[in-house]
């Protein structure tokens, strides 16, 4: 298929899932992209906010360490050399914990999956930044929802982004 027949079918199957109602994300499931990029980046310390179930925290087998003030991860997730499980907020652990005192190198990944309102988002960022080094990468998750009702301050129950988005908007201006 050429180039030109590949984007018209593309743009047909989106006009099709807006016509149906549906608006499901069509590209690779966050929990996939987090656990091809451990293989690629192969990191050797991971922070992760927002643990919950521990899934995405199972993507990586580096030692971690996971923040959440009610998580209940996987065993499964935890089969690594050392697994630092802190049931708190994040703004508790970084005010209580000195990330740096236990990767005195610096967190190579920290995923950013916590309380999804704005104002959270950035203090973790910002928080979770003063602990990488130069080649550190942080991965922002719910700044991209595949639906409009997924956003706002309130969760409606289920799947909810909450306004993550407004970050985005914030962290593409930034310098």
């Amino acid at each position: 298929m050429n180039e030109q027949a590949a984007h018209a079918e593309g743009r047909e199957v989106k006009r099709e899932a807006e016509a149906s109602g549906d608006r499901r994300h069509r590209g690779l499931q966050y929990l996939a992209f987090l656990k091809r990029f451990s293989q690629i980046a192969r990191p050797n310390s991971y922070l992760e906010i927002g643990t919950r179930d521990g899934s995405s925290l199972a993507a990586f087998d580096c030692d971690a360490i996971c923040v959440d003030p009610v998580m209940r991860p996987k065993p499964a997730a935890l089969n690594r050399g050392r697994t630092l499980a802190f049931q708190m907020t994040s703004d508790r652990f970084f005010r209580e914990h000195d990330v740096l005192g236990i990767f005195p190198g610096g967190v190579d990944v920290a995923f950013l999956d916590g309380m999804h309102r704005f104002e959270f988002l950035l203090r973790d960022l910002i928080n979770a930044e003063r602990c990488c080094h130069a080649r550190s990468t942080v991965i922002v998750h719910d700044c991209f929802p595949p639906d409009p009702k997924l956003t706002g301050r309130v969760s409606a129950g289920g799947a909810w982004a909450g306004d993550c988005v407004e970050a985005r908007a914030d962290l593409e201006r930034a310098p």
